[in-house]
């Protein structure tokens, strides 16, 4: 773990000046619940989704959800709210409620997240996080129309590609608008989709530690290295590795921190979890 954890830190140094993409404080999801997403694309993106809401969205980003289908679906989604450990809950849930059915019509659901009085409301920034595996079915908004409205409104906008069969055009709105499109096969498996999504944007730790590795992974490999598999708490000593955390964190998105560490250290044996646990926190 200690090996593995080095060449990770390493390959970060080396790749430390590849610039990364920053969402704005305010981000609206736009989900596509059209037939083709039916089944493993609509499952893996809805735990992907929470996953990221849960662990790499800093709390107070206030988010907004658009379903669509042959339109936006404003009733099923949820109006731009602040991120908090109670606003999550409702966000799960709603999440876990989307089922998928119907034609798709990307630029209903744009239009929607834009200017929905409840969303962007028609002012400028913000980020708009397409998720989606579909060609846009409908002639109005085209995405000629949609892409225009997103430079105007100076939106940024990212695009998963479920499936890799997201309309061609939306690169052309993510190129414009200083996004980006992450090209999601169907083969890849949960774990896999979990990471990509949360490449969208950088969490609160991230933009502090001088290396592009998440809070998650900082702390997992500090940790980890040794107490992995530790039969007792006195192999597992994280006492002088628990100060770097704790400089790390306090402040640096500290809440932020201890609540991606916690998830981690769950999956540690349990006298070494005890351990860390009282250590840390």
């Amino acid at each position: 773990m200690k090996l593995q954890f080095i060449i990770m830190l390493l390959g970060a140094f080396l790749n430390i000046q590849e610039s990364k993409a920053e969402c704005d404080n305010k981000i609206v999801i736009v989900f596509d619940i059209s037939g083709s997403m039916n089944g493993q694309r609509l499952a893996k993106a809805k735990i992907a989704l929470k996953d990221w809401l849960e662990y790499s969205v800093p709390d107070g980003t206030e988010i907004g959800l658009v379903p669509f289908n042959s339109q936006a679906q404003i009733s099923r989604g949820f109006a731009l709210t602040s991120l908090s450990p109670s606003t999550l809950v409702m966000m799960k849930s709603k999440i876990d409620s989307l089922t998928a059915s119907g034609q798709t019509c990307i630029g209903a659901g744009f239009q929607a997240a834009i200017q929905q009085s409840t969303l962007f409301n028609n002012q400028n920034g913000g980020t708009i996080l397409l998720i989606g595996d579909g060609q846009n079915g409908c002639s109005s908004p085209s995405l000629a129309t949609t892409r225009s409205l997103c430079l105007i409104r100076r939106k940024t906008v990212f695009a998963l590609n479920v499936g890799m069969s997201l309309d061609s055009g939306i690169k052309s709105i993510t190129d414009a608008t200083k996004g980006k499109v992450f090209d999601m096969p169907d083969e890849m498996d949960q774990d896999d989709f979990n990471g990509v999504l949360k490449e969208v944007c950088n969490d609160e730790c991230e933009k502090e530690f001088p290396y592009p590795v998440s809070c998650k992974e900082f702390c997992y490999g500090i940790v980890m290295k040794q107490c992995a598999g530790a039969p007792t708490t006195s192999s597992c000593n994280p006492t002088t590795n628990a100060v770097n955390i704790r400089q790390f964190c306090q402040t640096k998105g500290k809440q932020r921190c201890d609540r991606d560490c916690k998830h981690m250290l769950g999956s540690l044996e349990a006298p070494c979890q005890n351990s860390a646990m009282s250590t840390l926190f």
